[in-house]
């Protein structure tokens, strides 16, 4: 079950990443989350610390 939460919360963090450079590319956004375990994984954290 863990790789489905880690492979949801990035696809998720993807989502947003692209969705909020369609409506504020040259803005700066902030992605506020809750401590629920599916954005605590390693590749959650990676991919928004590389985006």
């Amino acid at each position: 079950m863990e790789w489905t939460n880690n492979m949801l919360g990035v696809k998720y963090a993807k989502d947003f990443d692209q969705q909020m450079h369609e409506i504020a590319a040259s803005q700066t956004w902030a992605l506020y989350i809750d401590d629920h375990n599916l954005h605590l994984t390693f590749d959650f954290i990676n991919y928004c610390q590389l985006n």
